[in-house]
C-alpha cells in the first residue's frame, strides 16, 4: 500500500487530513512505537465475537472501559503524584498479591483462609479491644 500511496500522492503520510478514514484487512505490524495524538485520544480493541474495550485519556483521567457493559474497568488520575487508580469492578487476584503502604477498607474484610501478620493485629470486636 505504501508504494501505491507514494506514487499516487507523492507523500508518505497516510491520512494527511483528519477527515480521512482507512480500513485495513489483515494485520498491521509496527517495528517501533504506535502513537495516537489527539486532544481526546481513544483506542478500541475488539475481538471477532464483538467483545471490546476502549482505552482513552480525557483531561487528566486515563481509563479502560468495557464497551459491551458501558462501564469503566478502572480509572487513573494522572494529575496526582503518585497517580491514583480506582477499580470500578471487584478485582480478583489469582495469585498472591503484595501491597506496600497501608490498606484501608470502609466495609468488611473477609477471608476463606488464614490471615497472617508479621506484627500485631490491633482492633475491636463487639466493643472489646484485642
Amino acid at each position: 500500500i505504501a508504494d501505491n500511496l507514494l506514487f499516487a500522492q507523492k507523500t508518505s503520510v497516510l491520512g494527511s487530513d483528519n477527515t480521512h478514514t482507512h480500513t485495513f484487512v489483515g494485520n498491521i505490524t509496527a517495528s517501533g512505537n504506535v502513537k495516537i495524538t489527539s486532544a481526546d485520544p481513544n483506542l478500541r480493541i475488539e475481538d471477532t465475537n464483538g467483545r471490546s474495550v476502549e482505552i482513552d485519556v480525557t483531561d487528566d483521567i486515563f481509563r479502560i472501559d468495557d464497551v459491551g457493559n458501558n462501564a469503566a474497568i478502572f480509572t487513573t488520575d494522572l494529575s496526582t503524584n503518585p497517580t491514583q487508580t480506582t477499580f470500578q469492578t471487584k478485582p480478583t487476584f489469582l495469585r498472591d498479591a503484595e501491597f506496600e503502604g497501608s490498606i484501608s477498607a470502609s466495609g468488611n474484610i473477609t477471608a476463606s483462609g488464614n490471615i497472617r501478620a508479621g506484627g500485631e493485629i490491633i482492633g475491636t470486636i463487639n466493643g472489646g479491644t484485642f
